[in-house]
This record gives C-alpha cells, sequence and structure tokens, in this order.
C-alpha cells in the first residue's frame, strides 16, 4: 500500500492532504501559498519527502456537464513539471465540488486556507472509495496515464474517456 498526496490546485492556494499507508483515511494537512510553480514544487518536494509519499493525486474540474474547466490544462502543465521534480507517478482525479464540499463539514466562516486542504481530502476521498481498497498498490491501473514526459499526452479514446460524465481517474 502506498502514501498518497492529493492536491487542491489554485493559482493562489493549493490544499494537501495524504492518505494513511493503508489507503483508508485522508487528511487534511497543509495550504501552501503559490507565488510561483518552481516555489510550491519545492516546498512540495520537501513534504513528498518528509511524509514518505509515494503518489500524487491532482484534481481536475469539470463543468456539470462532464467537460473539463478550462483551467484543466493549467494544471496538467502543473502536475507534469510535479512529477518531473519529485519523480513520483501523478494519477488526476475529477474533483468537481470539492471546495463546496469542504465548505460543508467546516465550520462558518473558516479561512480559505482550511477549506482548500479540506477539498484536498473530500478529492483524496473520493479517489481512495472508487480506486478500491488496495486497487493503487497494483500496477496497471485501468485507464490511467502518467504526468511524466510523452505519456502526459492523451489519446482520442483516453480524452472521450475524460471528458465523459462521472468520476474518473487518469495517470
Amino acid at each position: 500500500m502506498a502514501r498518497i498526496l492529493a492536491l487542491d490546485f489554485g493559482e493562489r492556494r493549493i490544499g494537501l492532504a495524504t492518505s494513511d499507508a493503508a489507503e483508508n483515511l485522508a487528511t487534511p494537512r497543509r495550504t501552501l501559498r503559490r507565488s510561483s510553480d518552481g516555489a510550491v514544487i519545492e516546498e512540495i518536494g520537501r513534504f513528498v519527502r518528509e511524509e514518505e509519499i509515494q503518489l500524487l493525486v491532482v484534481g481536475i474540474p469539470r463543468s456539470p456537464e462532464g467537460v473539463e474547466s478550462p483551467i484543466a490544462s493549467r494544471i496538467r502543465s502543473f502536475a507534469a513539471k510535479l512529477a518531473a521534480a519529485t519523480g513520483l507517478e501523478v494519477l488526476f482525479h475529477e474533483e468537481t465540488l470539492t471546495s463546496d464540499e469542504a465548505q460543508r463539514r467546516l465550520p462558518p466562516g473558516s479561512p480559505r486556507e482550511a477549506v482548500d486542504r479540506t477539498a484536498a481530502a473530500v478529492l483524496l476521498e473520493d479517489f481512495l472509495s472508487s480506486a478500491g481498497a488496495g486497487a493503487l498498490s497494483a500496477r496497471g491501473r485501468k485507464g490511467a496515464l502518467s504526468a511524466r514526459g510523452r505519456k502526459g499526452a492523451l489519446s482520442a479514446p483516453q480524452e472521450e474517456a475524460l471528458s465523459a460524465p462521472g468520476r474518473k481517474t487518469t495517470r
């Protein structure tokens, strides 16, 4: 089983949540201020080493119609840089409405930083439940693409799978 780090990406802040080694629990951890990709990737890299993270999950928002949000290409670009810097596999998982769910879980008036890290935990909870117990440790995850190098490019059928309604996970 693997320790997993989920990221709720935003241009100003990035929420972080981690799983336990058994891949059962998702815990909101930190919210990082993003001044530049390089600086925040360095900070995430330190966190990954300290926490012995083995897999990264990055949220991709979609519209109610199942179409990826305009920020999705920006998120994919960031994830590719993060994968290159950490040497870890990055999986993308639909994150639609995670911030709304995070706000429901928190007391009214909670700071935005708390919402961001809680949204990352909501993303990770959904990822863990959709992957099934222990499925992340198995090789050859169905329908997954890596964010590393050329493998980050999606084929037409994979693009279709991502744009279909319902939560999807891809590498």
